[in-house]
């Protein structure tokens, strides 16, 4: 892997707060909402037909969210939609927990699908394709697998609290456990973030090459 020459200490910090956030958004936070179906359900005896309604705001959330996602990253940074990202997170997390009706679970989905395309997935690519110059696919290819390795991480810490026989609302407690997770990696994700600045070398248009520069030069163009 190869990245920019100018900022490539840096692009491997911004290259790993990527992996970070897809660890724990993408896997331990997200990863596997299955096992909280089950959960859910059976701990409030709702049926999971009407449960399955709040994954369906989250999706639409994350859709709505994603078609303005390149206009608001170009005007407030990736920092600072991270930051929102991480307090909507949080905040819907908190909501799962005391929710008892499913419209508070709607409103919970919906919170975690705007989140979550303000920590990773699409800013994580955009954060990549920002600070790394070559092998971007290869780069994305291990950020992304981060998120199995979270969701593996979480399934086996959350499985025992969802599935406690002596409390049927285990769920309320993997919930505010998540949050907290967010909330300290938050804490040490958010301040890794920068901006990349531009140079004279950034303002050089794709595929121009300095050769064809000197070229056009040397014909009098």
């Amino acid at each position: 892997m190869k990245l920019s020459r100018n900022r490539f200490n840096y692009a491997w910090v911004i290259v790993g707060a990527c992996f970070l956030l897809e660890l724990i958004i993408s896997g331990f936070a997200a990863g596997y909402r299955g096992l909280y179906l089950v959960a859910v359900t059976d701990g409030l005896q709702i049926p999971r037909s009407l449960f399955s309604i709040s994954e369906s705001c989250r999706s639409a959330a994350g859709a709505v969210m994603s078609l303005f996602f390149g206009r608001l990253f170009q005007r407030f940074g990736a920092r600072r939609l991270v930051i929102v990202g991480f307090i909507t997170m949080i905040g819907s997390m908190l909501v799962y927990a005391t929710a008892d009706k499913v419209i508070w679970f709607c409103v919970a989905g919906a919170m975690l699908g705007f989140g979550s395309v303000f920590t990773a997935g699409t800013i994580t690519a955009a954060l990549v394709r920002q600070w790394c110059d070559k092998n971007v696919g290869t780069i994305m290819g291990i950020v992304t697998a981060a998120s199995g390795i979270g969701s593996a991480i979480g399934s086996q810490i959350m499985s025992p609290i969802l599935y406690d026989l002596e409390n049927p609302l285990g769920f309320r407690n993997a919930y505010m456990l998540t949050a907290v997770v967010l909330f300290v990696a938050g804490l040490i994700i958010i301040p890794l973030l920068r901006e990349r600045r531009s140079n004279s070398a950034d303002s050089k248009q794709p595929g121009l090459k300095e050769d064809s520069g000197k070229q056009l030069q040397n014909k009098g163009l």
